[in-house]
């Protein structure tokens, strides 16, 4: 473990960067799989013995278990049988991309993942338009989105992808697996490629006079502390996981758009497009707004005309939303009849907003590698 801590950076070079690929090198992990690999496994695990003995496959895909939300449903009584009529399912993806379960408004990679799981779970659905929206943001979040859609297509249902005003580095991530993507001729797309973000604050330290310093037991040992500034082998550490993260990228786009990586490194190093450009490029497949992209699933899917319904598969709140909800409904005509006004005047309010908007951005990324695939573009 020593010599893990002190040769990080030469094991992370052998690595590629790929510090997933280091862990398992060294010993450290025994096995890379994504999350559905890893539900795999615990199938296997936990399957019936008896099916096993009498060589029945019927419950390799299948174990007996329950989420909490349908198993509530069902002691209420909630569940009702619903229409076998054929769907065509839409999710929505506006918003940063962030790590695990978030709001509305936002991305979340665990949220999204598991509304788009859903849609391969419900045999109804016989296609899935993702509407992308989406400057992108955490790397992590935007490959594990991508990983549900190719789990989704691999059931041989086509997915289709329909582009807002912005979908670029994440959104576009998020989007390239698609058998067809759409995108409006203003769309800015692409972006391909990866940064880092770590905040120091020694700078700002030293003006008030405030030094740090002290001993570690690793050559690591204060380096990551954000009241000193990075040290060299940190940087080194991020420059090549920066540098593993943009291969994967770009291997990513290449394998999913059928071009070579050569073609789409050609386009990507964080260039952005217009949708125009981006098609003329192979990045994207067709001009549209979402009706084209439903109707070019629904085509897709062989579904006639009036032989489906459009299905949104939306996010359920929870009750402490459903209550934050209602009482923002209660609340907001009785502020409005009272008069109550914002303490700041409304010039002020608008500088203070600008001002602090940045912080609360930065406030958000929670990439468990600090690595995003995000555009600092906005279509106006």
């Amino acid at each position: 473990m020593q010599r893990y801590a002190d040769d990080a950076v030469d094991l992370l070079r052998e690595a590629n960067g790929d510090t997933a690929k280091m862990a398992l090198d060294y010993g450290l992990i025994d096995e890379l799989l994504h999350r559905d690999g890893i539900s795999a496994r615990v199938k296997a695990l936990v399957r019936d013995s008896d099916e096993e003995d009498e060589g029945d496959d019927s419950g390799a895909d299948e174990y007996p278990r329950i989420g909490h939300v349908t198993y509530l449903r069902a002691i209420r009584g909630q569940d009702s049988e619903s229409s076998a009529e054929a769907s065509l399912g839409v999710v929505i993806a506006s918003g940063v991309i962030l790590d695990g379960s978030q709001p509305p408004g936002t991305v979340g990679g665990d949220s999204t993942a598991r509304l788009i799981r859903r849609a391969t779970e419900d045999e109804r659905v016989k296609a899935l338009v993702l509407r992308v929206d989406s400057p992108g943001g955490s790397a992590f979040a935007s490959d594990v989105v991508l990983r549900a859609l190719e789990v989704f297509q691999e059931s041989g249902r086509p997915l289709v992808v329909s582009m807002g005003s912005v979908a670029a580095s994440g959104g576009y991530w998020i989007s390239m697996s698609a058998d067809e993507i759409w995108a409006s001729p203003t769309t800015l797309t692409g972006s391909i490629g990866i940064g880092a973000t770590f905040p120091t604050f020694q700078r700002s330290l030293d003006r008030l006079g405030i030094h740090v310093d002290g001993t570690g037991t690793t050559t690591l040992a204060g380096q990551v502390d954000p009241l000193r500034a990075l040290g060299p082998d940190i940087v080194e550490i991020i420059g090549q996981s920066i540098q593993n993260g943009y291969d994967q990228f770009v291997d990513k786009v290449a394998n999913h758009r059928d071009q070579s990586v050569e073609e789409i490194d050609g386009v990507a190093r964080g260039r952005v497009w217009i949708a125009t450009d981006a098609r003329d490029r192979g990045l994207i497949d067709h001009l549209g707004n979402l009706d084209d992209a439903i109707a070019s699933a629904a085509e897709l899917a062989g579904l006639e005309e009036d032989g489906y319904r459009i299905d949104y598969i939306e996010k359920e709140l929870e009750f402490k939303e459903r209550l934050a909800l209602q009482l923002a409904q209660v609340f907001a005509p009785l502020v409005q009849a009272l008069g109550v006004s914002p303490v700041l005047p409304p010039e002020l309010q608008r500088l203070v907003d600008v001002a602090v908007e940045p912080l609360r951005f930065l406030e958000q990324l929670n990439d468990p590698r600090d690595l995003y695939a995000y555009c600092f573009c906005e279509a106006r």
